[in-house]
């Protein structure tokens, strides 16, 4: 809570993430995963994303934005290491 926050923010991240973009990042940090990145290459044209403005979180609230890229990469190590699932080599 920031007292100079000014009212109510609903705070987003920049954008979303399509999958055939998402298939791309985990394919190049995890190479060795069978990863088909043309398979989600479809779905980025029938799935549009907003893209939303989050400076004045940025600016008003002090957030730093975690990129998606680091997060992507970070769940799926995390559902790798706990097993959550298993690489199909």
């Amino acid at each position: 809570f920031r007292a100079d926050a000014k009212g109510r923010h609903i705070v987003s991240s920049v954008s979303g993430l399509q999958p055939g973009t998402a298939a791309e990042i985990l394919k190049k940090a995890f190479p060795q995963l069978p990863i088909n990145v043309e398979e989600h290459m479809a779905f980025n044209e029938k799935d549009p994303i907003d893209i939303f403005d989050h400076s004045k979180a940025e600016r008003e609230l002090g957030i730093k934005f975690t990129p998606i890229e680091k997060s992507l990469i970070d769940m799926a190590k995390a559902l790798l290491d706990f097993g959550i699932v298993q690489a199909k080599l």
